[in-house]
This record gives structure tokens, C-alpha cells and sequence, in this order.
């Protein structure tokens, strides 16, 4: 695009943090109503593609520069719903009476150098702000490390409506936790593959549970290896059932079967 020539980039590290188109676009479609507040737009990759699918977008970035980047980048693509804020989200979450259909976080996974992995150990801490979120949307999205544990993260959270486990090319990247106001159903897992195609892989959480007999017959017909994204959900027994595959081995995540299973989610050999 003739736009791209002009749009200013930030420092790497403020790069290296930022979503990649993909998975930006793909969190886009997580998004509800007219109203999204992003509170830690960073270099505004999110805020832009959220903007595509709702109607107004408040960008906040503590950061004065990279928030000047991103208004700079804005205006170059004509972006015209998306509102620059270079405050603390969080701070104007609690002094705004503005309320907003969609609220999305991605605290910082870093501390003194080091890479942290624990929700309550990142900047801004969520689970400290949860109250102050779901009085103020009626959806709240938060991007957390891969490495997160699932079981950890349900722990610290509550009104989780789902758990999207989103890969791109075999690489796991994102972990999203889907928080609606007033929810007490079960928490459904979605594990999204994003190559040529997106592919998707739900289950409710209790299915984690599935037990299968193994099979005694020697390996036969095509080898299932499965993608990172279903790795990451820990469904392992429930991957056989649902794609009607043999598991070679109770500690082994390798699945064969005779026939081709086309929705699979990974590779077959």
C-alpha cells in the first residue's frame, strides 16, 4: 500500500511486543458493540484492525511517543474512528464516565528484564482492575503469554467465557481469555490455526476429561501430528475422539488413522 511508505515505526522492543496482522485481525472478530476501549495500545496495531469492526476506538498508550506514532498513523490511513489517548488506560477507565462494549488488554510480560508469565506479575495487573472492567463493558479481552497456564489463569479470573489458543504457521501466540459480564456458564476452549485458512478446534473445558481406549493394533494408514494450538489445550484424548483417530500411545501426542480427517488441525504424513 502507497500509505505504508509514510507511517512511522517505533523501537524495536515496542515491535517485537505489537500483534502481528493475523492474530490482530483475528482478535477483531472477538470484539462486541459500537465501543471498544484498547488500554495498552502500544504501537496501535490492534486499535487499527478493532476499528475495522467497531464503530469508535479509544487508544490509550502511556508512552507520549509511541502514542504520537500512532496518531501519526492513523491520520496516514485515514483512520478517522480510532481516538489517540497518550495516558495510563487505567486511569482514564477510572476517571471517564464513558462506558464501552469491549474492553482489551495486553499487560506487559516483562519485569526487570525478565519475562514473566503470570497474570498477576504483569503491568497493568488484571486481576487487580477485574471489578473496575466489568463495570465498565460489558466485554473484557485479554492477550496473555502462551506460556500461561490454563488451569493458572482460570484461577485468577472469573466470567471467562472462553479461552482462544491462537497459532500462526505452528507457532503458538497468543492466548486470549473471553470475560462477559454476568457470565456463569462453562468456559469453551478454542484453538485457532492461522495458515492459509483459518481453522478452528471448540470444546467446553469438562471435556479436557475424555478417556479413550488405546488401541493395541500396529500403526496403519497416516500419521496425525497435532498443531501447537491444540497441544496447548491439553485435549489430547479428546483430539482421537472428535477426529476419530487411533492414539499411539497414552504418553505419546502422535494419532494415526487410515483415512485423511481434511479439518484436522496440524499435519498428516
Amino acid at each position: 500500500m502507497v500509505q505504508s511508505r509514510r507511517i512511522y515505526y517505533p523501537a524495536l522492543l515496542s515491535i517485537e511486543q505489537c500483534s502481528s496482522e493475523p492474530t490482530a485481525a483475528y482478535k477483531a472478530g472477538l470484539a462486541i458493540g459500537n465501543t471498544l476501549i484498547d488500554l495498552t495500545a502500544g504501537f496501535g496495531v490492534d486499535s487499527y484492525f478493532f476499528s475495522k469492526k467497531v464503530d469508535e476506538v479509544y487508544s490509550c498508550e502511556i508512552n507520549s511517543e509511541l502514542s504520537s506514532i500512532s496518531a501519526h498513523n492513523v491520520r496516514v490511513f485515514n483512520t478517522n474512528n480510532i481516538h489517540c489517548l497518550a495516558e495510563d488506560g487505567i486511569a482514564f477507565l477510572k476517571s471517564t464516565s464513558l462506558k464501552f462494549d469491549t474492553i482489551y488488554i495486553d499487560p506487559a510480560r516483562r519485569s526487570n528484564s525478565n519475562k514473566v508469565f503470570r497474570l498477576k506479575d504483569c503491568t497493568p495487573d488484571v486481576t487487580e482492575h477485574l471489578d473496575l472492567f466489568l463495570a465498565k463493558a460489558q466485554r473484557i479481552i485479554i492477550k496473555t503469554a502462551p506460556l500461561l497456564d490454563i488451569s493458572a489463569g482460570l484461577s485468577e479470573l472469573k466470567n471467562v467465557s472462553e479461552i482462544h489458543i491462537v497459532s500462526v504457521k505452528n507457532e503458538c501466540k497468543e492466548l486470549l481469555w473471553v470475560i462477559d459480564k454476568d457470565y456463569d456458564g462453562e468456559t469453551q476452549i478454542i484453538c485457532a490455526t492461522i495458515n492459509e485458512d483459518i481453522k478452528t478446534f471448540s470444546f467446553p473445558i469438562s471435556e479436557l476429561k475424555t478417556k479413550i481406549k488405546l488401541s493395541t493394533n500396529e500403526p496403519t494408514g497416516y500419521l496425525y501430528e497435532p498443531d501447537v494450538a491444540l497441544l496447548k489445550s491439553g485435549a489430547f484424548n479428546l483430539i482421537a475422539a472428535r477426529f476419530g483417530l487411533e492414539k499411539l500411545h497414552q504418553q505419546s501426542q502422535l494419532y494415526c488413522s487410515t483415512e485423511i480427517k481434511p479439518d484436522f488441525l496440524g499435519r498428516i504424513l
